[in-house]
């Protein structure tokens, strides 16, 4: 029994390294290739038998039966309803609805084609209104401002400062 059990260590541990080292027997590579093969044979095999069984055509046969069956229903239905007084005063409606959809989107999209030509007229106006505020920029900062001079003293005389003095010529 020890016998069994060393060998089957050193199995163990030979295929342990094997698998360590990325190595495998090629007959068990073999084997599994062909043992997929086989399987892959036998579902192609069932597939096949199913496909052509009688079952498969009856229940073909019955789909098809059914929905030809279930087309002529429906167009017979449809028929029905159409020819009804009803169904005219539903599709009268309906046209009415389609109508009456159909002029306001006409009055939304002139309402949007005049919001965009307002939104395009006040955008040149305010381009214009900013470029004649840059020019005139330049002119009002020149006239608040004097040019730098030195400072120069003037003299002022006692009686011209009353000539022109606070509320002088009032």
């Amino acid at each position: 029994m020890t016998e069994q059990t060393s060998s089957s260590n050193e199995s163990t541990q030979s295929t342990a390294q094997e698998a360590k080292q990325g190595t495998t027997d090629p007959q068990l590579e073999q084997n599994l290739r062909e043992e997929l093969n086989r399987l892959g044979g036998s579902f192609m095999q069932v597939l096949n038998v199913a496909w052509n069984s009688d079952q498969r055509r009856e229940l073909e046969r019955d789909l098809k039966s059914g929905l030809n069956s279930l087309a002529s229903n429906l167009e017979e239905g449809f028929q029905r309803v159409t020819e009804s007084q009803e169904a005219k005063e539903l599709i009268e409606q309906a046209e009415e609805v389609a109508e009456s959809v159909v002029a306001k989107v006409r009055q939304n999209e002139v309402a949007q084609e005049l919001g965009q030509g307002l939104l395009r007229g006040l955008q040149a106006l305010s381009t214009q209104i900013e470029k004649f505020s840059a020019e005139l920029q330049p002119e009002t900062a020149a006239k608040q401002s004097p040019p730098a001079a030195e400072p120069q003293d003037i003299p002022v005389a006692k009686e011209d400062r009353e000539a022109t003095g606070p509320g002088a010529g009032i």
